[in-house]
């Protein structure tokens, strides 16, 4: 193993980015949708899918593979096709190398994670810059130059671990062989021929909204609150139902419970049963 210098490993590229209310107002019917990306934890950060008559708006159009990290959250993914990218003021870095393919990207990923999760913070953040002069530590060969064929081999080799594994116990659960019931025949066919009906809703306008949306009661600092209290905090992460710890304060403040919170920038969803106190963005 070698630290490398940010810098010397990857080409961090200049993006585009489109602020949602863009998206939604010129996104049009197409064959051909890409990705829109943002600070998401989960589907490899990408938010849905749109096509914008605009060329210039896309990134990564040579079909590349390249290295997302968020500098807010320290989410990272890889992608290897054109996308949008969520107006972020520059929250987001495309990281790129003619050295990476699927495989060895995703091992590099993981030694990424372990270095932003440590060394940067919400209020520190893992900036282009900060990014740049920051070290990674990666596997070398024996002539000290990064060993992409290694870590290529080693995902290799846990992908069809985990194959076997899963084919184990399908096989031994009898799950390899499992038939459906009548009941989940029936409801496969449902959606199959559409049986199933749907209706569009406002979220939270006209009489027929289902929510009633509000702003939080206060939004507390993390960093000025005291840890180990009675009421959930509730902020953007995408852990634990978004509950960072437990507070107590002024319960005029409280947000009620049986609600469900809505990080605004991370789009991070969860119901929460108890009366909660928030961060900012909830």
């Amino acid at each position: 193993w070698r630290d490398f210098v940010f810098g010397e490993v990857f080409e961090i590229q200049p993006q585009k980015e489109v602020s949602p209310i863009y998206a939604l107002n010129n996104s049009q019917k197409s064959d051909v949708l890409y990705p829109f990306l943002g600070q998401s934890s989960e589907n490899n950060c990408i938010i849905s899918y749109i096509y914008l008559d605009d060329e210039v708006l896309l990134n990564n159009k040579e079909k590349d593979i390249a290295i997302i990290i968020h500098s807010n959250n320290h989410l990272s993914f890889c992608i290897d096709e054109p996308f949008y990218l969520k107006d972020g003021h520059g929250a987001t870095s495309v990281l790129q190398s003619n050295m990476l393919n699927e495989k060895n990207a995703l091992y590099i990923i993981t030694c990424i994670k372990k270095v932003i999760t440590k060394k940067f913070a919400y209020n520190d953040k893992a900036t282009k810059i900060a990014l740049k002069n920051t070290y990674i530590e990666l596997p070398v060969t024996n002539t000290g130059k990064i060993d992409y064929s290694f870590m290529e081999k080693r995902i290799r080799e846990l992908e069809e671990e985990r194959i076997r594994e899963l084919s184990t116990y399908l096989s031994i659960s009898g799950l390899d062989s499992y038939e459906l019931n009548s009941y989940e025949k029936d409801t496969i066919k449902q959606f199959q021929n559409n049986k199933v009906k749907y209706k569009v809703y406002k979220l939270g306008e006209g009489n027929e909204r289902l929510f009633d949306i509000s702003s939080p009661k206060k939004r507390f600092n993390a960093n000025t609150v005291t840890f180990g209290g009675k009421y959930p905090y509730v902020v953007r992460s995408s852990l634990n139902n978004g509950i960072r710890g437990y507070i107590t304060q002024d319960e005029c403040y409280l947000n009620p419970a049986k609600t469900i919170s809505f990080g605004q920038d991370t789009a991070t969803i969860f119901y929460q049963e108890k009366p909660y106190f928030t961060g900012d963005k909830i």
